[in-house]
């Protein structure tokens, strides 16, 4: 007899702020507007408070693009050709399948983005900088229980940047505080609507049923993922075939850059598969 979130509340807690400025002009607008010409433009409130969301992540992806676009700048140094690859980035249906819908894949890929950023290629210069950029880490895994791996990816890096000497151990220490603030919020919130600390009725963990039931599946996730011809991301976007070859190239050019892709991907990709 009580309403309970379907998904994380991550991504509605971030974006209700901005919701709560446009909310009431949809309902003025559908009760000021002629009817004839709400009908002739096949709007009413509700369709126009989407319209409305879409307009913002479309925003967020832009962000997106110009994030993918620093980055691309600060390893090429030429910048048109880091505008014509983010262009050709946030073309791809992949993105821009997602890009004017509300779900966390775009949210998800700008924050990690930005965090891998900051980490890899410009210097965190104080501890204040690097909890924040931890709670944006952790605050991953609020967004959506996939994101799990990509939190663990992310710290690892940090990890690897205090032992190389681009993090101090009390920037360290505050953004592996940042990211576990974060992940205790998340555990919180899933205890109090649900009872329990991990998982909830719409996100479990899968059983275990042996080596080769595991290595079926894997295959099975992981074909899945790049060829199946209704989601596979290689049906939707053969550019995307480029990506290992481009990750061979970071390693032998950028070795730091490319070794921190890689394990952010595997991260990511290992508890997906």
């Amino acid at each position: 007899g009580q309403l309970r979130p379907v998904h994380d509340v991550g991504m509605p807690m971030v974006f209700a702020p901005v919701l709560r400025i446009p909310y009431p002009l949809p309902e003025w607008l559908g009760t000021t507007l002629p009817e004839r010409a709400l009908a002739a433009a096949r709007l009413n409130a509700g369709l126009i408070l989407r319209h409305q969301l879409s307009l913002v992540m479309a925003l967020v992806a832009g962000l997106l693009g110009r994030e993918l676009f620093q980055l691309l700048r600060r390893l090429q140094g030429v910048e048109r050709h880091a505008v014509l690859w983010s262009i050709l980035f946030v073309l791809t249906p992949a993105v821009r399948a997602h890009s004017f819908l509300f779900f966390t894949e775009v949210p998800t890929a700008l924050a990690a983005l930005f965090v891998l950023r900051r980490l890899t290629l410009d210097p965190v210069r104080t501890a204040a900088a690097s909890g924040w950029l931890g709670g944006i880490a952790g605050g991953l895994w609020l967004l959506h229980a996939r994101n799990a791996g990509l939190v663990a990816g992310l710290c690892i890096l940090a990890v690897l940047r205090k032992k190389e000497g681009g993090l101090s151990a009390r920037a360290l220490a505050f953004f592996l505080g940042g990211a576990a603030l974060m992940m205790a919020a998340r555990t919180a919130v899933t205890y109090a609507l649900w009872g329990t600390f991990l998982t909830t009725p719409h996100a479990t963990l899968g059983s275990y049923g042996g080596v080769a039931m595991l290595a079926r599946e894997v295959f099975v996730r992981f074909s899945g993922l790049l060829i199946d011809r209704e989601y596979g991301l290689l049906a939707y976007a053969p550019v995307y075939l480029l990506a290992l070859p481009g990750l061979v190239l970071l390693a032998r050019n950028r070795d730091r850059l490319g070794r921190d892709a890689a394990i952010v991907i595997a991260a990511y990709l290992i508890p997906v598969l």
